[in-house]
């Protein structure tokens, strides 16, 4: 049995996107674009950090 607490946000609002896509940091710049043009982005829910 898996029971890790693993939580998600899932982002499908151009606002969503795209405050994603800015706050990237240095090491994802390239993927901006991908996030932007998806239909919807899948990133992990770290508690204590908000994006």
């Amino acid at each position: 049995m898996n029971v890790q607490p693993n939580h998600f946000y899932v982002l499908a609002t151009p606002e969503g996107k795209e405050r994603l896509a800015n706050n990237r940091g240095e090491r994802f710049q390239d993927n901006g674009e991908k996030v932007l043009n998806a239909s919807h982005t899948i990133t992990p829910h770290h508690p204590g950090r908000c994006v």
